[in-house]
């Protein structure tokens, strides 16, 4: 957005995939990008993180994030020692790959808006709390555009995890090289069996 020569930064969290570490179909990871931000959990506006949870916002592109303003439940539980931090790859598959935005070490105001210290360039935006009941109601992030992710790259959590999984063929394979390395072949022909001279003996001799 520009206005008088002036960008304003946009939610670029807005509409964008979303999971959390504990499912809930009630107060699903969805509810914190649909841009609704009243804060009463009743309303279907919350989603949970339960005891030492996260939250991850699939940005689509990679951006560079200034700030992060996080929205709690008013009417509830709600977080606390929450902690933002971006990360270039998907967080679960690379836990220890991301930069920390910021973090608080108190319970969270209504509205809460959490200033980087440097700007994190990210693809993914996890929010992590370790609050016994937890919930939060929105979350935005702005910051400017650094680049596209191509769309082959784009692949949701069960994809990734499935592209680590060996095909059937593959495993067969796999067992039957193994198998080579202490197993005789199989003969072909009558002259390829050789028996053992004991073998070879009857009971009378």
């Amino acid at each position: 957005m520009n206005v008088a020569g002036v960008t304003a930064l946009e939610n670029v969290a807005l509409g964008k995939p979303a999971v959390q570490q504990s499912p809930s179909a009630a107060a699903h990871a969805g509810l914190c990008t649909d841009g609704y931000n009243d804060g009463v959990y009743y309303d279907n506006s919350a989603c949970c993180m339960l005891s030492g949870g996260w939250w991850i916002v699939d940005l689509l592109h990679v951006y560079n994030i200034s700030h992060v303003v996080i929205y709690r439940r008013t009417d509830g539980g709600f977080p606390n020692n929450v902690v933002v931090e971006g990360f270039l790859q998907y967080p679960p598959m690379c836990p220890g790959s991301g930069l920390e935005c910021g973090r608080l070490a108190r319970n969270l105001q209504p509205k809460e808006n959490i200033t980087c210290t440097t700007p994190v360039e990210m693809r993914y935006l996890r929010v992590s709390s370790t609050s016994s009941s937890p919930s939060m109601c929105e979350v935005e992030a702005y910051g400017s555009f650094v680049r596209t992710v191509s769309s082959e790259l784009r692949t949701t959590e069960a994809d990734d995890i499935l592209q680590t999984v060996p095909t059937l063929y593959s495993v067969g394979a796999s067992l039957y090289r193994a198998r080579a390395k202490t197993l005789p072949p199989l003969p072909k022909q009558r002259q390829d069996i050789q028996l053992p001279d004991s073998y070879q003996r009857t009971i009378s001799g």
